[in-house]
């Protein structure tokens, strides 16, 4: 089924709402296509509140990367945000790996020919996984989760440090609560099984990490992917920006505009 594009703008400049996919299961996406396009760039979300954290400084990258001259795609995975489906409709990772590949796609039909991805957070973790098998240009990893238990440990101790619950609705044995997410609990033990690695193969011809300088976890990350032809740059200001409240969120404006430029 084609894409439908709807006649709106509420997300910057040349940006376009459009429903792309699968015709049970749409994704909904942010197209923004420069008059003369070079390449494109596919967009991979974090989930829930770090989500929510992002979306300001993934609009402003798109414009940053539209204006020069790629074709950008911000999209919501099956159950998320504004795509069709619930987080009970995921029960394996697999479904937004191939959620990635039909945004490929899709920005390789508007005419480009080099397609990338910039992931964040767990976004970038899900990037990693999907980069081998799309046959994208460019990786560009931003404070990736070394692995999908972590990355549920870490949210689940911010929930019980604010009071998040699953609700009236769900029992603990029903799954995960974690910032602004809900997650069923056959897609948290897909979570828990995902991790950052190179087994695939050469994930892209070109890959940019970015890690937080503060981490210990910057081993760990590297380990596995030392295989891998890497470029390092640093995260900077990313406690100010992910793990907060979205109001409170700080613009990373350099790690944007460095992004920009490269």
């Amino acid at each position: 089924m084609q894409p439908v594009v709807e006649n709106r703008e509420s997300e910057g400049l040349n940006a376009r709402p459009i429903w792309f996919g699968p015709t049970d299961q749409r994704l909904f996406g942010w197209l923004r296509l420069p008059e003369e396009a070079s390449a494109g760039v596919v967009l991979c979300r974090p989930i829930g509140l770090e989500a929510l954290s992002a979306h300001r400084a993934y609009r402003y990258l798109a414009e940053q990367l539209g204006a020069k001259g790629l074709v950008t795609l911000q999209f919501d995975y099956t159950g998320t945000g504004d795509s069709a489906g619930d987080p009970a409709d995921v029960i394996n990772i697999g479904t937004w790996l191939a959620d990635i590949g039909t945004a490929v796609e899709l920005v390789r039909k508007t005419g480009v020919s080099r397609v990338g991805l910039i992931g964040l957070r767990l976004g970038a973790t899900l990037a990693a996984n999907a980069a081998a098998n799309n046959n994208v240009e460019t990786l560009v990893l931003w404070d990736p989760c070394e692995n999908g238990r972590g990355f549920l440990r870490e949210q689940s101790i911010l929930a019980d440090a604010a009071g998040i619950t699953a609700g009236e609705d769900f029992a603990p044995e029903d799954g995960v609560a974690i910032p602004g997410l809900f997650l069923p609990k056959n897609l948290a033990r897909a979570i828990r099984a995902l991790s950052l690695n190179d087994a695939a193969g050469k994930l892209a011809p070109r890959l940019l990490l970015l890690t937080r300088p503060e981490r210990r976890s910057n081993t760990d990350i590297r380990r596995r992917l030392s295989t891998q032809n890497i470029e390092y740059s640093d995260a900077i200001g990313q406690d100010q920006f992910i793990g907060v409240e979205p109001g409170a969120a700080v613009l990373p404006e350099q790690v944007i505009v460095d992004l920009g430029d490269r």
